[in-house]
């Protein structure tokens, strides 16, 4: 049984519950007793929903972007419940690789002559689906690979999830993160150059990783989370934190970190 049909279940109890009472046949039961019925069924339902999907193996496709002869990329993933990895590597011809659990809906698009416009994310289907996918391990895993070789403008929108993002190898010029309850660990791009960064996270815990040579410029709006900061290599200045000589560094990674009641954490 799968989630879906969670509504079709409500619809019958009711439609049961109107016929039994015009037959007078539910004496002394009120409509309190109804909506809870409702509830114990669609929480059977669930319950049967997510044995189902344990059972069955999680639809896990291999596919790839090529690039067809664009010199840089615009990618845009979204991402919900499950383990995002992201990472660097070379394949020429092509702009991404990988394996994604829950299958995949791409778009791409050559723009502007040489900028090709990509987007990721789940096939469209029921939302109960996707919500309780998680019940089963792996169910919606993804293992992306992006192209080190061209420059990349990334932007990552997670929900739920646990998420390993190594920029570290990719030209990357430009990364957004948007991102909720999740555990995070972001490693910056080591030899991009110049890098705009921005991150919002709600109630998720951020380790961000800065490799060795890199500048980073920390911009903080983040209400009641928390930053933690080595101070040693990123002293505080107005409005965040800043590398000594974060100007004039070959590599470096200009960084906005907002949030409500989330945990940063800069090393």
């Amino acid at each position: 049984m799968r989630g879906k049909y969670i509504w079709a279940i409500i619809l019958v109890i009711v439609g049961l519950w109107l016929l039994l009472e015009n037959l007078n046949l539910l004496p002394g039961l009120t409509w309190d007793a109804f909506w809870a019925i409702v509830l114990i069924a669609a929480g059977l339902a669930l319950i049967l929903a997510n044995l189902g999907h344990r059972s069955t193996a999680a639809e896990v496709v291999e596919d790839n972007i090529p690039l067809g002869g664009a010199t840089a990329a615009r990618v845009v993933v979204n991402h919900g419940a499950g383990r995002l990895i992201v990472r660097g590597g070379e394949a020429p011809g092509y702009l991404a690789w990988g394996r994604f659990g829950g299958g995949l809906k791409k778009t791409a698009a050559l723009v502007s002559g040489s900028l090709l416009e990509a987007q990721l994310e789940l096939p469209a289907g029921g939302w109960l689906d996707k919500s309780f996918a998680w019940t089963g391990a792996g169910a919606l895993d993804w293992d992306v690979t992006f192209s080190s070789a061209v420059p990349l403008d990334l932007k990552l929108q997670t929900g739920a999830s646990e998420q390993y993002i190594d920029l570290a190898p990719l030209k990357c010029t430009r990364f957004e993160l948007n991102t909720g309850a999740s555990s995070t660990t972001v490693t910056l791009p080591a030899t991009a150059g110049y890098t705009e960064g921005r991150i919002a996270a709600g109630a998720a815990s951020i380790h961000i990783v800065v490799p060795a040579g890199v500048a980073v410029r920390a911009k903080t709006s983040v209400g009641l989370s928390s930053v933690n900061v080595d101070q040693t290599r990123f002293p505080p200045v107005k409005d965040g934190f800043e590398s000594p000589g974060f100007a004039t560094s070959p590599h470096r990674v200009e960084l906005v970190l907002e949030g409500g009641l989330a945990t940063y954490d800069l090393r």
